[in-house]
């Protein structure tokens, strides 16, 4: 039980120190030997939590993913076989989203991309499931391999679904153009 209080004694003072903005307070923690959970009161406009470790209750806190939310404001994980310090903060506004190769594109659309504006525009475009003729504005000039277009407002390539290969490089596919075939 002692363990327990010290542990919940740091874990509050840690999380007032690291992140006084957006924390939250009354955090519970509780160990059955098995698990090791911990329970707070939910902090207004917060839209997810994470809860950071330490061996040390002052320093080197990492952001523990192995452990899981059974509620917005819970969290638990199998307890460790050491004292381990624990820190939760509130996260504002939406947790980023694993775009996978959509990542690479700066404008990604799936009907149009058009301007009538001069723009530099740094990074890769793409279209999919329209064709390059619905990017408009732009001047394209399609590279000899029918891959990809480029324009002198676009510092990067220019990507759409009727260039060749049907699905760009950035797929994790290969292609390989031989006459009229793709092998």
């Amino acid at each position: 039980m002692r363990h327990s209080i010290l542990m919940l004694m740091m874990a509050l003072l840690m999380t007032t120190i690291v992140n006084a903005i957006n924390t939250p307070v009354d955090i519970v923690i509780t160990h059955n030997g098995i698990n090791v959970s911990l329970e707070w009161e939910p902090v207004t406009g917060a839209n997810s939590y994470k809860v950071y470790v330490s061996d040390d209750p002052y320093e080197g806190f990492s952001m523990d993913e192995t452990g899981s939310f059974p509620t917005p404001t819970s969290w638990t994980k199998p307890e460790p076989d050491a004292k381990m310090f624990y820190q939760v903060t509130a996260v504002e506004g939406l947790d980023p989203v694993n775009l996978g190769t959509a990542g690479n594109f700066v404008v990604l659309a799936k009907s149009a991309i058009s301007t009538n504006l001069a723009c530099d525009i740094t990074g890769n475009m793409g279209i999919s499931p329209a064709a390059a003729s619905y990017i408009t504005g732009f001047s394209l000039i399609l590279d000899p391999s029918g891959v990809f277009s480029t324009s002198t407002q676009v510092d990067g390539n220019i990507y759409a679904a009727d260039y060749f290969p049907p699905h760009s490089h950035n797929h994790d596919h290969s292609y390989q153009r031989h006459g009229n075939r793709i092998r």
